[in-house]
């Protein structure tokens, strides 16, 4: 949730969390969140995965960069 929101305006629904993906351009929000898992999907570009992957895809680094990124380096 806390990377995630970094990107986009979350809302809970239900046991899960929803919002505009960040990765493409959308009017309905198809972006899921678990909490639970730590994993998002976007139903509508098909992305998934960890919060380190989100970083990965939106901000086009590799692994390591996303790591520091994450961390604030």
């Amino acid at each position: 949730i806390d990377i995630s929101s970094r990107y986009t305006r979350l809302v809970k629904a239900g046991k899960e969390w929803k919002g505009l993906c960040p990765l493409h351009d959308e009017k309905t929000p198809s972006f899921t969140v678990s909490q639970t898992k730590n994993l998002f999907h976007c139903f509508g570009c098909q992305a998934g995965g960890d919060g380190i992957k989100l970083v990965m895809l939106i901000e086009h680094l590799d692994f390591k960069d996303a790591i520091r990124r994450i961390n604030g380096r």
